[in-house]
């Protein structure tokens, strides 16, 4: 850590997940459910009535695939703007 060639990862309050799901939300084509959910993440308990929610709705691995990709670009970003080369795996 007192390495020059140390760099901080981004921590959870960089990351911003209530963000990604408030996103998620938005991107939803049916206005109404987006709108509930959105509802869902208000207050406190947030995350675990957005977790009921995608539940409720059958939208858990729409949500998880969602997540997963802003995660992945939010790496992505972080390793650019530190000029660190990266590939990435296409499966």
């Amino acid at each position: 850590m007192n390495s020059d060639d140390y760099l901080r990862l981004p921590s959870k309050f960089d990351i911003h997940e209530y963000s990604i799901m408030e996103r998620f939300c938005d991107a939803i084509e049916d206005t109404e459910l987006g709108n509930e959910l959105l509802f869902q993440i208000k207050g406190s308990g947030a995350f675990q009535r957005f977790k009921h929610a995608i539940h409720r709705y059958n939208l858990a691995e729409d949500w998880y695939r969602y997540r997963q990709n802003a995660l992945e670009e939010i790496a992505i970003d972080w390793l650019e703007a530190n000029s660190i080369s990266y590939t990435i795996n296409e499966e």
